[in-house]
């Protein structure tokens, strides 16, 4: 390899002749198939008076700000080459941790997705970017589809899925979405309610109160005569009053 470096060609004694694009791999990957099979020695050495020394920002110029968001709750981040290769060392995506996989794309640390493996997601042996839900989440498409009848943006793919479940667990719904699918709460009585008076529980929607703001007794004043299947419970009001009439 031929460079402006100063300093013997070959940095690392122990090998014998001068290095070639594809022995470099046992310092960085710049042979066929990598991410760098064009950079010269210039390109990442340039400038220095020794080989041993090396940038990346030559080609990587992230602006700090740019790179800092990028890499927000990414443990250690330095905006420098040797931190950019202390991750990167093969030049390719780094390894991530459990915590900030967690903090900064989707929780694995704690909850339903807390015991599957990394290839259980991301089924591609190259790339983590691409993922899919689908693998463990191998709904039927028809049956999905009424799931999320009445769902703004509903798409049945990872993407999507992802999108309105970023936390893997329930996505908050629009409140013209919920009239349309579940209760009307863009007009009549309950126009503007606070979700948490109908919703107490903060782990799941799926569960709902009525009964505290429609007491007992009040509910027995305006049932009479009394239908035959009345009863002062949160499901028999939904039951029969499913658009709050």
């Amino acid at each position: 390899m031929a460079g402006g470096a100063g300093g013997d060609a070959n940095p690392d004694a122990a090998v014998s002749g001068p290095l070639t694009r594809e022995s470099h791999g046992m310092y960085f990957p710049i042979g066929s198939g990598s991410y760098h099979p064009s950079e010269t020695c210039d390109d990442c050495h340039g400038g220095f008076g020794t080989y041993k020394e090396f940038t990346c920002q030559s080609c990587h110029a992230h602006d700090a700000d740019a790179a800092a968001k990028r890499h927000m709750f990414i443990t250690d981040f330095k905006q420098d080459s040797n931190a950019c290769y202390k991750c990167h060392p093969n030049g390719r995506e780094s390894a991530i941790t459990i915590t900030d996989h967690s903090a900064k794309y989707f929780a694995i640390d704690v909850g339903p997705h807390a015991a599957l493996d990394w290839s259980d997601c991301h089924t591609w042996t190259t790339t983590s970017r691409p993922f899919t839900c689908q693998g463990c989440h191998a709904h039927d498409q028809d049956p999905t589809t009424s799931t999320h009848a009445s769902i703004t943006g509903y798409r049945y793919d990872s993407n999507a899925c992802f999108g309105c479940h970023p936390s893997g667990g329930e996505a908050p719904i629009a409140t013209s979405d919920h009239s349309a699918a579940f209760f009307p709460i863009l007009s009549g009585s309950h126009n503007g309610m606070p979700c948490a008076n109908c919703h107490t529980d903060p782990t799941t929607s799926k569960s709902f109160v009525c009964t505290t703001c429609h007491t007992q007794t009040m509910s027995a004043t305006q049932h009479v005569p009394r239908p035959n299947n009345y009863a002062w419970s949160d499901a028999a009001c939904y039951s029969c009053h499913p658009q709050d009439r």
